[in-house]
């Protein structure tokens, strides 16, 4: 498929991280996953020798620093040398300014700050500080900051940082409050969009559409496709399909088509068979055609009619699709326990490479939709070494995510060099750290994959 020409589709009106974990919630196992790492990193560090090496420093201080042992970062940080490449090096130093404040050490953040040169590197860390005290629930003390540290109305960047904190927080409507003290400005897409979203995530359907369709650009493309699908989601196929039809077909992103696929994909979820090939019957192109028919195959296998689903799956003159079709399949199959029949469901695929993409794609889909152990008996079964490598990996980090870190580290004896070990398990650290994957409007799964940040 023309991936490249789609990637990113709708990634400005779905990406917000999810929201915060409640206090009272038992310890989160990834903290200990993610710390077993960064110990791992950390003795692996003793061994680099070279200023080229020393560069991985910089993602052990990161992860340090999401673990919220600031000490230990500060001290790494100092270690990494002067290097040509120093906006990962910034990026180390961002990281512990944020983890300052989340900790609630703000007064010690700032004092930071004002340590940095004026200009665009000081607006750049002061976004994260009140952003991570707005995620801490201080909203008010973070307008305050942001007040304070420009000495009059705090620039609309700062404020933004604020409402984005508010919404990793959860507190949706006080960021929406927030945002609302801004003047409002059609043409500036990524804050009507902004405010478009939080109006849907906080129940003003009417008001995110109207807000969607004032934006004075043709990115509000990008929000309507998501609103249609959230209202498909919500069960109003009709005003769903309303929406989509307002896209014009002649976006050269094909929004409409992807949008459509997305609101196919939720009535095939929902058990509507009939609904979603009527849906998707309306995309004009080829590819997303094709994307849209294989997963809603695979909504039916996933429903329990195999025989259907394999009944329908195109014959092996239309390769690409027919490709398609049992990936989709074989995921769902395995999803539901029969990764055995899943594995004979690809021996349809006459083509040895296609096999492995196939074999490739499925363990990817099964990590997606958290099953682990069959993600791991699928990739079990991928011949190519490199292949199957590149997907052990993102099983195992998925399994580190879910408190077991071991898969990883064994994986990661295999790199030779001492830098590149301690660069992947800095950087895994983080990933596993991450607050799980969503999205403001709770789409994620049911877009498809081009429409994915």
């Amino acid at each position: 498929m023309r991936d490249a020409r789609r990637a990113g589709l709708l990634a400005a009106a779905l990406v917000l991280a999810g929201s915060a974990a409640a206090l009272a919630q038992p310890p989160d196992p990834r903290v200990a996953a993610a710390r077993r790492l960064v110990t791992e990193a950390e003795q692996e560090a003793k061994a680099l020798a070279t200023d080229e090496d020393r560069a991985a420093l910089r993602d052990l201080a990161r992860a340090q620093a999401k673990l919220g042992d600031i000490a230990a970062a500060e001290r790494t940080f100092a270690a990494i040398p002067s290097l040509p490449d120093r906006q990962n090096t910034w990026l180390a130093r961002l990281a512990i300014l944020g983890a300052q404040a989340a900790r609630g050490d703000v007064a010690g953040a700032l004092r930071a700050v004002a340590g940095l040169p004026s200009g665009y590197s000081r607006q750049q860390a002061l976004s994260v500080v009140v952003r991570e005290q707005a995620a801490r629930g201080d909203a008010a003390e973070a307008l305050r900051t942001a007040t304070s540290a420009m000495l009059v109305a705090p620039a609309p960047h700062l404020v933004f940082a604020v409402a984005e904190g508010q919404a990793e927080a959860g507190d949706f409507a006080g960021a929406l409050r927030t945002v609302r003290t801004l003047p409002r400005n059609p043409a500036d897409f990524d804050s009507e969009n902004f405010v478009a979203l939080l109006q849907a995530r906080t129940g003003d359907h009417a008001g995110a559409l109207a807000t969607a369709r004032a934006i004075r650009s043709d990115k509000r493309f990008f929000t309507y496709g998501a609103l249609a699908v959230l209202q498909a989601r919500r069960g109003d196929t009709a005003a769903a399909l309303t929406i989509a039809r307002d896209i014009p077909e002649t976006d050269r992103f094909q929004v409409r088509d992807l949008t459509l696929h997305g609101i196919a994909v939720v009535q095939a979820s929902g058990g509507d068979p009939s609904g979603a090939r009527t849906t998707a019957a309306g995309i004009k192109d080829a590819d997303v055609q094709m994307a849209a028919r294989a997963a809603l195959l695979g909504a039916q296998a996933a429903h329990g009619d195999l025989a259907g689903a394999l009944a329908a799956v195109p014959p092996a003159s239309e390769r690409d699709a027919r490709r398609y079709a049992l990936t989709r399949i074989a995921a769902a199959q395995a999803g539901r326990g029969d990764t055995a029949g899943a594995i004979v469901t690809l021996g349809g695929l006459d083509d040895a490479d296609d096999r492995i993409a196939a074999l490739a794609r499925v363990g990817t889909l099964l990590v997606e939709a958290g099953a682990l152990e069959a993600a791991r008996y699928i990739t079990a079964a991928i011949p190519r070494p490199d292949v199957r490598d590149r997907t052990e990996e993102k099983v195992a980090l998925a399994l580190a995510r879910s408190g077991n870190p071991e898969p990883w580290l064994e994986l990661l004896r295999k790199k030779p060099a001492a830098a590149a070990r301690v660069s992947a398990l800095g950087r895994a650290a983080e990933q596993v750290l991450k607050k799980p994957e969503d999205d403001l409007l709770g789409l994620r799964g049911m877009l498809p994959r081009q429409m994915r940040p």
